[in-house]
């Protein structure tokens, strides 16, 4: 496989929908190879009740993370969600449970599976970005979430209230972007992080 530094920074609006899509690509790839199977959790909806017609009344949930899946041929369970941040810092305010933050349910899950022996983590994308003094090229982490973690035990207690680039450095591994035999872009390498994670 091919590998280059030269990592796209994803943008606007469609930033995070745009590093699913990338993510979805790589992911297609793997299952064809027949290394893993993974794709999207699908939307969870609460049934409350019934109309006059017989049809379900109620809400969706909370979304749970973003993706999940099986590695081969360990058959390991793997759980994340993406991110995208142009920013210094990832605000973790809407995973805590104190703040009754809007994704703490996603968090939570992971924990959860993470202690019964699943993989979990984000995979944060950091944008380039230029300050006055430097400039930080993009880059690409996963960051596992386990509550052995003494990070997570920080975030827990309110200690630790934002991810910065040097959190990924020192407790998650960089992500390689790369191609696949006759793949035309580069895209994450989530596949072998996720093989080294997998024999530790």
């Amino acid at each position: 496989m091919e590998s280059t530094k030269e990592i796209p920074s994803f943008t606007g609006g469609q930033a995070g929908k745009k590093f699913e899509e990338v993510t979805l690509q790589r992911l297609k790839k793997i299952e064809d190879r027949g290394e893993g199977c993974f794709g999207r959790y699908g939307v969870q909806f609460a049934v409350t009740g019934r109309n006059a017609d017989g049809t379900a009344t109620g809400h969706v949930m909370q979304s749970l993370p973003d993706f999940e899946g099986v590695l081969s041929p360990s058959g390991r369970h793997v759980i994340w969600d993406n991110k995208v941040t142009s920013q210094a810092s990832f605000d973790l305010s809407p995973y805590r449970m104190s703040t009754k933050g809007k994704k703490r349910r996603q968090f939570e899950h992971m924990m959860r599976r993470s202690v019964s022996g699943s993989i979990c983590g984000f995979m944060i994308h950091w944008n380039e970005r230029a300050t006055k003094t430097k400039t930080e090229n993009a880059i690409t982490y996963w960051l596992p979430i386990h509550a052995s973690m003494r990070l997570w035990r920080e975030f827990d207690c309110g200690e630790l209230k934002t991810l910065r680039r040097d959190h990924c450095a020192a407790h998650g591994y960089e992500v390689e972007w790369n191609k696949y035999e006759r793949e035309r872009k580069y895209r994450p390498d989530l596949l072998g992080v996720l093989k080294l994670i997998d024999c530790l």
